[in-house]
C-alpha cells in the first residue's frame, strides 16, 4: 500500500473511531428500545395469532422467527405466513416500520458521528494553526541594553490582531486550549487608587510539571515564583533571573481550581491543593550543598497594595518593621551573606536604574504559612528569603532585562561565590521557551 493510501485509510479509521466514540452511547440506547420495541410486539403478536391459527404459530419461537425475519426481508419463506388477526395486521405493520428505523437511526446517528467527527478535526486544525501563529507573536526580541534575546514579556491582543490578523474571539480559543498561554490584564499591575483603563494581553510561560516549571542546574541557588500564575510578568523576570544565574528554578504556573485559588507563598495546608506536594518536593531535592538559598520572587504596588517609597521589598522571616536579625524565627541563617547581598543589589537597584530598596519595612514573613517554612529539606543549612518586587520595575520598566541579569550578577557572587559568565545561548534567536 502506497504512503498515500496508508494516510487516507488512517484518516478513515481516525475518523470512524471518533464518530463511533461520540454515538456510542446514543447507539446502545436505539438499539435497547428497539429490543424492547420488538420483545413487546412479539409477545402481542404471539398473542393473537397462536389462538387463531395453531397449526402456524405453534409456539412461541415460530412467532418469534416471523417477528425477527420481518427485519431481514425474506427468510427462507416464514415471511410468506401472514397474519389473520387485525392486532396481528397491525403489528406487521408496526414491525415494518421499526424496520425502517433498524436501519434508519444507526445510521443517521453515524452520519451525525461523521459529521462531528470531520468537524471536531477541521476545529482541532484551526486551532493548531491559531496556536502556532499565536506562538509566533512570541518571538524572542533584543534588549536594547544587554542585547540579550528574550521572550516577551507581554503582548497585548492589539498587538496580535494587527500582525497575525487574528480575530479577538480566536485569539481566546487558542488560548483558552493551549497549555502554554494565558490572558491577563494589565490594570492589576498597577497601584491602588491609580486611575487605570483594563487592557488585554497574553502571556506566554514554561511548562514542564503538571503545577507548572522546573529547572535544574545544579546550583545552591533556587529561584521560586510562587505567584506566575496570578501576578503578570513576575514568571518571565525570575525565569531570566534563574537563567543568567545559572540558578535553579521552580515555578507556580497553573492553578487547579482559578474559583478558589490556593497560595503557594502562604501555604495553609501541604496537602491543600494536589500539587502543592510536588512543587515543594522538587525544591526540597535541589537542596544538595551544605548551604543552600531558596530566593522568592513575588510582586508588589498592584491592583490591591499602594505605592510604596521603595520598590524592592525584602523579606527574611522578622516581623514587619523588624529589619535586624535577632528574631530567632527568621527564615535566613546566613545573615552575613544576605546582608552582604542586600546592601550590593540595594546600591546597584539605586544607582543604575534608581530603585530604592526596603528590608522588612512595608511586609512581613514571619507567619507560620511562609513558604519560606516550608523548603527545608533537610540535606543542610537551608536560607530561604523573599524578593518583592513592584510592577513598576518587572512589567512596565523596558530595562527590566538588564535588572535581572544585574541581580543574577550579585546573587551569583554573593550567594553561589562565583562571578556570572555570560553564554551566547542568551542571544540566540528563537520563539517562546527553551528547557
Amino acid at each position: 500500500m502506497s504512503i498515500f493510501k496508508k494516510v487516507i485509510f488512517n484518516k478513515s479509521l481516525g475518523l470512524a473511531k471518533k464518530a463511533h466514540n461520540a454515538t456510542k452511547r446514543e447507539m446502545w440506547l436505539s438499539l435497547k428500545i428497539l429490543f424492547c420495541i420488538t420483545f413487546v410486539l412479539w409477545w402481542v403478536f404471539y398473542h393473537y395469532e397462536h389462538k387463531a391459527q395453531p397449526e402456524v404459530f405453534g409456539n412461541c419461537w415460530q412467532a418469534l422467527a416471523w417477528t425477527v425475519t420481518r427485519y431481514l426481508d425474506n427468510l427462507d419463506g416464514v415471511v410468506d405466513k401472514y397474519p389473520v388477526t387485525i392486532i396481528g395486521k397491525i403489528v406487521a405493520v408496526m414491525l415494518s416500520i421499526v424496520a425502517i428505523g433498524i436501519v434508519a437511526i444507526p445510521a443517521g446517528l453515524i452520519g451525525s458521528g461523521l459529521t462531528e467527527a470531520i468537524n471536531e478535526e477541521k476545529k482541532e486544525n484551526h486551532l493548531k494553526e491559531l496556536l502556532n501563529r499565536l506562538k509566533k507573536s512570541f518571538r524572542r526580541k533584543q534588549c536594547r541594553y544587554t542585547k540579550y534575546r528574550t521572550v516577551p514579556q507581554l503582548v497585548s491582543i492589539v498587538d496580535i490582531q494587527a500582525k497575525q490578523c487574528i480575530d479577538t474571539n480566536d485569539i481566546i480559543e487558542a488560548v483558552k486550549e493551549s497549555k502554554d498561554f494565558r490572558l491577563r490584564n494589565l490594570a492589576t499591575a498597577q497601584p491602588l487608587g491609580s486611575v487605570v483603563n483594563d487592557r488585554l494581553v497574553v502571556e506566554h510561560f514554561p511548562i514542564n510539571t503538571p503545577y507548572g516549571c522546573k529547572v535544574d542546574r545544579g546550583s545552591n541557588v533556587t529561584i521560586v515564583s510562587t505567584s506566575s500564575v496570578s501576578e503578570a510578568g513576575i514568571g518571565n523576570f525570575s525565569w531570566y533571573l534563574a537563567l543568567y544565574g545559572g540558578f535553579n528554578y521552580v515555578s507556580k504556573e497553573v492553578e487547579v481550581n482559578p474559583d478558589e485559588p490556593f497560595s503557594y507563598y502562604n501555604i495553609a495546608d501541604e496537602n491543600g491543593d494536589p500539587n502543592i506536594a510536588s512543587f515543594l518536593g522538587d525544591i526540597k531535592a535541589m537542596q544538595r550543598s551544605g548551604k543552600n538559598w531558596v530566593v522568592m520572587l513575588l510582586s508588589a504596588s498592584g491592583a490591591e497594595e499602594p505605592t510604596y517609597p521603595s520598590q524592592l521589598h525584602w523579606i527574611h522571616g522578622a516581623k514587619r518593621g523588624d529589619s535586624g536579625f535577632a528574631d530567632p524565627n527568621i527564615t535566613v541563617r546566613d545573615t552575613v551573606a544576605y546582608d552582604n547581598l542586600y546592601k550590593a543589589c540595594e546600591t546597584m537597584a539605586q544607582e543604575k536604574f534608581g530603585y530604592k530598596s526596603d528590608r522588612q519595612e512595608y511586609h512581613s514573613g514571619s507567619g507560620k504559612m511562609n513558604i519560606g517554612r516550608h523548603v527545608d529539606g533537610g540535606k543542610g543549612e537551608v536560607n530561604a528569603f523573599t524578593l518583592r518586587m513592584a510592577f513598576e520595575v518587572t512589567v512596565w520598566d523596558d530595562r527590566r532585562i538588564a535588572i535581572a541579569k544585574e541581580m543574577a550578577l550579585l546573587m551569583s557572587r554573593h550567594l553561589a561565590g562565583k562571578e556570572l559568565e555570560e553564554s551566547n545561548d542568551w542571544k540566540v534567536k528563537g520563539i517562546g521557551y527553551e528547557m
